[in-house]
């Protein structure tokens, strides 16, 4: 069985709350620059087609733990510190009752 998840849109989310509200799941691999450069180009040429973040509560003195989506968010940051880009539309597919591994 799947486990259960609600949709939560962030619109104009503030892209300086990046780091207060996500941080990478521990076994999320290393953000690949190749990756950050290319995801942030796109979103800068109005390319980019997934917003969607896969998050679970976090314990962790964030928000939420990214499970899927952490080079999404790199690409932001970048984004925003290379680019000037302020505000953003997420989609968030929030897991509820899953633990971390």
């Amino acid at each position: 069985m799947p486990p259960d998840a609600k949709i939560v849109e962030l619109k104009d989310f503030d892209l300086t709350k990046i780091e207060e509200t996500f941080v990478p799941a521990v076994f999320e691999r290393r953000v690949s620059k190749a990756k950050l450069h290319k995801i942030a180009n796109a979103i800068m040429d109005n390319k980019f087609t997934d917003n969607v973040l896969r998050v679970v509560p976090s314990n962790r003195g964030v928000t939420y733990d990214v499970i899927d989506g952490q080079h999404r968010l790199a690409g932001l940051k970048y984004a925003r510190e290379s680019f000037g880009l302020q505000n953003y539309d997420l989609v968030l597919f929030v897991y509820t009752g899953v633990n971390q591994r």
